[in-house]
């Protein structure tokens, strides 16, 4: 095909072989590279993903933090008698930053529940329990439950 008659090959067709064989190979590992740099990507927005400090997780602590103060100045001996009495005839409610987390206790379950937007439409609502061992207040996650709606 690109031989002429004598058996000799024509001048530039090495070239074209060599410039189309070059160019597959440069084809070959930029898509490589660019693999690579998405796989990098990826991996560096899912480490941003995992070490980012939500709002939802600073008034979780906020809220119980000002709880856990609460108590611990009210309550002088410590025990569970004292702390449901103390639960029992107070309003625990605490809002925080215009009503984007709140923390209630509910006298009928006995358990605290807080409560922070998921978006627009709904909020979450996450249970606790507390618990006194050894002097110790120890607030224990029971559960979470999306609700429909505004937070009341």
């Amino acid at each position: 095909m690109f031989w002429n008659k004598a058996g000799n090959i024509k001048k530039g067709y090495i070239l074209i072989y060599i410039l189309f064989i070059g160019m597959l190979c440069l084809l070959i590992v930029l898509s490589f590279f660019t693999m690579e740099l998405k796989k990098t990507k990826d991996v560096v927005s899912y480490k941003d993903y995992i070490i980012m400090n939500k709002k939802e997780d600073e008034y979780r602590e906020y809220l119980f933090t000002e709880l856990y103060k609460n108590i611990i100045q009210n309550v002088i001996p410590l025990t569970s008698d004292c702390v449901d009495f103390y639960l029992n005839n107070n309003i625990i409610s605490y809002d925080i930053d215009g009503k984007k987390g709140s923390l209630k206790y509910d006298l009928v379950s006995k358990k605290f529940l807080f409560e922070s937007y998921v978006d627009d439409y709904c909020f979450k609502r996450e249970i606790y329990e507390y618990k006194i061992t050894n002097g110790n207040l120890k607030f224990i996650y029971n559960k979470t439950i999306f609700v429909e709606g505004r937070i009341e």
